[in-house]
């Protein structure tokens, strides 16, 4: 085993004394203890690198990371609740932990984690592990918040100064097949085309142009766009421009799931083969990813999720309840209507107003954000009002679905 050969060598190297350990765990053997570890929380790993540090070098080597997933744990997903910098005032970027108390949602006091980033946009997740955008859109940072391990990217190529409206989006992934993690950029530049107009009045010797406002000329959105890919490969020192392009703009914050990237198109095109652009981390291709079938195609009502790796659809367009589709098999492109939310108020409520689906929460369940409050659905049992976090913020708030991950982005940088 991987892990096992890694640890020996560094038993030997750094002189681990096994007295330190607890006595039961003294003579059993490395690939023993990895399997023991492997089966056991996460908090409580980051709790046990104290133990030893043969323990330490186990958990923390990136292999044991990949062996704990797929030990499929049932890890309590843990909501990141992040006030971001506004541009009159200039905060930290802090991660705080929220769980659920009772039946109320309270967030821990105490941030797990912060940065001094202005300005920044979280982009997505990917293992665990978090991409945020910051500054001019150039400049990006890896994250492991539960680690308090980051890795700030090189300074993105292609340029978003441009004087016409420029639109960039990116996303993390990560490629199986290679064990390498990738960072996508797309810059979407649109020229406007507008007229110009000359006026002469009979009877003089000359035209004059028209100053008053000119009147844009409406046309194919690919006449008026270009589109422009780069792609940086985690532990390399820059980034390189692919002449793969998307078949349709796209913009907001991709899902990263089954080994591609995935966009919502904006605005829905009937003409379009889906509703879904996606980027495949491997081949560094894009295609067109089937939708379930909807009516409606106003893009505010749809929104792509997690959903424990798999890629999700939340469909807000009823006036009655929230579906939440998933695509368990990518193969056959298959949705299956998993999540059918009545959003009618619960009784001693008032109505539930404007609804935010955050994401998966504990044992199934989803944790939905409204005017009023939280709310949480169980299939088994419905809906359930929560209270506020109990924290305030003089500051915007945005909250996320977040499991957390033992690995370390720095020392996944260093092995390329």
């Amino acid at each position: 085993m991987e892990v096992t050969k890694f640890i020996k060598r560094q038993t030997v190297e750094e002189g681990i004394n096994k007295s330190h350990l607890i006595p039961a765990m003294v003579d059993l053997p490395t690939d023993i203890i990895s399997q023991i570890l492997s089966r056991i929380p996460m908090k409580s790993l980051f709790r046990f690198r104290c133990v030893a540090k043969l323990w330490c070098c186990i958990i923390d080597h990136p292999f044991f990371a990949y062996m704990h997933a797929s030990q499929r744990n049932e890890e309590h997903n843990m909501l990141v609740l992040i006030p971001y910098p506004t541009c009159r005032q200039k905060k930290k970027l802090s991660f705080r932990l929220v769980e659920e108390r009772g039946r109320n949602m309270k967030a821990n006091e105490n941030s797990i984690t912060e940065f001094d980033l202005n300005y920044c946009v979280l982009m997505n997740y990917c293992n665990g592990l978090v991409c945020i955008q910051y500054e001019n859109k150039q400049s990006y940072v890896l994250l492991n918040p539960l680690r308090r391990d980051f890795l700030a990217l090189p300074k993105a190529t292609i340029k978003a100064d441009y004087p016409e409206p420029v639109i960039v989006t990116c996303g993390f992934g990560f490629d199986a097949s290679t064990s390498a993690y990738k960072v996508v950029r797309v810059v979407c530049r649109r020229e406007n085309l507008t007229s110009r107009v000359e006026v002469h009045r009979v009877g003089t010797s000359f035209w004059r142009e028209d100053l008053t406002p000119t009147i844009e000329v409406h046309s194919s959105w690919r006449e008026n766009l270009t589109l422009r890919v780069e792609v940086h490969r985690v532990g390399t020192s820059s980034w390189r421009e692919i002449g793969e392009v998307p078949p349709h703009p796209v913009e907001g914050k991709p899902v990263f799931a089954h080994g591609f990237l995935h966009w919502l198109v904006s605005p829905f095109r009937r003409e379009s083969e889906g509703m879904i652009v996606s980027f495949h981390i491997g081949t560094e291709k894009f295609q067109w990813t089937p939708h379930p079938k909807f009516d409606a195609t106003y893009t505010a009502l749809f929104k792509l999720v997690d959903m424990k790796g798999n890629l999700g659809m939340v469909d807000l367009s009823s006036k009655t309840n929230i579906d939440i589709w998933v695509q368990k098999d990518y193969k056959s492109k298959e949705w299956v209507r998993q999540y059918r939310i009545d959003i009618r108020a619960p009784c001693g409520r008032s109505n539930i107003g404007h609804i935010q689906v955050i994401g998966l929460w504990e044992n199934g369940e989803i944790l939905l954000k409204s005017n009023d409050g939280f709310f949480i659905y169980s299939p088994k049992t419905g809906l359930r009002y929560s209270k506020g976090l109990g924290l305030e913020f003089d500051s915007p708030t945005v909250l996320h679905s977040h499991r957390g991950s033992l690995i370390s982005i720095s020392k996944v940088a260093a092995a390329c």
